[in-house]
């Protein structure tokens, strides 16, 4: 039972996480490249948390 919520609660931070990658990469549109390179690095380190 705990298992499960801190499942959920982990998915939930990583939702966020996104969110919020997402939107700044939207409002800071004058340097894809270096955004590009900020989304590579979000996604290595929630993959290194499984």
């Amino acid at each position: 039972m705990h298992m499960q919520y801190k499942e959920i609660d982990q998915q939930f931070i990583e939702q966020q996480m996104e969110k919020d990658l997402f939107e700044d990469v939207l409002n800071n549109q004058e340097n894809p490249v270096e955004f590009f390179y900020k989304i590579l690095d979000v996604l290595r380190k929630i993959e290194n948390k499984e």
